[in-house]
């Protein structure tokens, strides 16, 4: 009976180490596959694909966007980036959409304009402009002054004939002083950007004749 119990239990350990020695068998070998990248064209695909799907969904995302500046662009509209918090920042009474306008005309025609009328001349002759044309200024730009004229015909003389590119809003650069709401406006063209401050009426019905934007060059 002895004899017979110790044959079993040696049969038992025999069975025994050979499962263990087939799993550290299978495990060795399942563990060079990995290291020699057996399993890594599987993973790159996925990434790859993850990737792809990633490019192209950014790629259709920015065609929508740029589709949509083109449209409001054909209505006579520059609408900037972020125009969406300046919509929600913004409590006055005057609708966006005559700000989108007053970019557009700012970009289409009274820049060219100014560039048309300036070209060639020196700092004094600017100035005789502006007194010629004080109501004409006042009522494209609500600039009041010698000193802001100036310096934004200076910088239309820069602009010259540069291509529109964009145009975004500085939200951080966002205030509200006395019956105006005042933002930075970046508009890039071509070879250069320049910074507007614009500033938006509040109340326009309150406004005593006050002009409903005043377009500084910062």
């Amino acid at each position: 009976m002895k004899k017979k119990l110790k044959k079993r239990r040696l049969v038992v350990l025999i069975i025994v180490i050979a499962i263990l020695v087939i799993a550290v068998i299978t495990l060795i070998q399942s563990i060079s596959r990995l290291l020699n990248g057996k399993n890594t064209p599987n993973m790159l695909n996925s990434n790859s694909n993850n990737i792809g799907n990633s490019l192209d969904y950014k790629s259709e995302y920015e065609n929508v966007i740029k589709e949509t500046k083109e449209d409001f662009l054909k209505m006579n509209q520059i609408v900037p980036d972020n125009y969406n918090i300046f919509a929600k920042m913004y409590s006055g009474e005057v609708p966006t959409k005559r700000l989108y306008e007053k970019l557009y005309s700012l970009v289409y025609d009274i820049i060219p304009k100014t560039y048309n009328d300036l070209k060639g001349k020196n700092q004094n002759e600017i100035e005789e402009y502006y007194y010629k044309n004080i109501d004409n200024i006042k009522n494209d730009l609500g600039i009041d002054n010698v000193e802001d004229y100036i310096r934004f015909a200076n910088k239309a003389l820069e602009i010259a004939n540069n291509t529109y590119v964009s145009a975004l809003m500085d939200v951080n650069n966002f205030s509200q002083k006395g019956n105006y709401t005042n933002i930075d406006i970046n508009i890039t063209y071509s070879e250069l950007s320049v910074l507007f401050v614009v500033s938006v009426i509040n109340n326009e019905s309150e406004s005593d004749g006050e002009p409903t934007f005043i377009i500084r060059v910062k």
